[in-house]
């Protein structure tokens, strides 16, 4: 049995990452509203700070350090791990499931902050995907999907998986009308439940 589980906002802590990063731009003379706006022009290249602080230096100048500073910042992002996160994965492994992550974004950037969390040891493979998750050539029967976003579960479900889990770490409400899916605030609650 397969596992596919979600790593921004279900494993790792996106909403403090990105709010330590850009005030790490703040504090280097980034123009944060052009970034944004960079940011938004290029959203089909998923997020890439290097590539998107490249383009920005084009038209708006900044204090060159923020390359190395980004740099530093990303070799610490293992403080962004979730707390249940890597029980949860250590579990899995010793109940033997094949555990691949299954992520949306820019593949460069996402695999270097799974890179820094040390998560690698638990997984059996990593998907950096840029099209929505139900539009890819994998195993849906067999597998359990844990993800956060209502979008992505809406597009696994139609390819009719074994069983989907939603994080909703956030506790906002998550309209899903599936039996097949199951709302929990955490990975320790999936642990729990005995949901895997």
């Amino acid at each position: 049995m397969k596992i596919y589980i979600d790593f921004d906002r279900t494993l790792f802590d996106t909403n403090r990452f990105l709010a330590e990063l850009y005030n790490l731009f703040r504090e280097s003379g980034v123009n944060i509203e052009q970034f944004d706006k960079i940011r938004k022009e290029s959203s089909i290249e998923g997020f890439n700070c290097y590539q998107l602080l490249t383009k920005l230096k084009k038209t708006h100048p900044f204090n060159e350090n923020i390359y190395l500073k980004v740099e530093r910042f990303m070799e610490c992002v293992l403080r962004f791990l979730y707390q249940d996160a890597e029980v949860f994965l250590q579990k899995a492994r010793e109940m033997n499931y094949e555990i691949i992550l299954l992520t949306k974004g820019n593949k460069e950037f996402q695999k270097e902050k799974i890179r820094y969390t040390f998560i690698s040891k638990y997984l059996d493979g990593i998907i950096v995907t840029l099209i929505d998750k139900g539009d890819l050539n994998i195993d849906y029967q067999n597998g359990i999907f844990i993800d956060d976003s209502v979008y992505e579960i809406e597009s696994i479900l139609k390819r009719n998986p074994r069983r989907v889990i939603c994080i909703n770490r956030d506790n906002k409400e998550k309209r899903i009308s599936d039996e097949k899916v199951v709302v929990v605030e955490s990975l320790k609650e999936i642990l729990d439940k005995k949901l895997i």
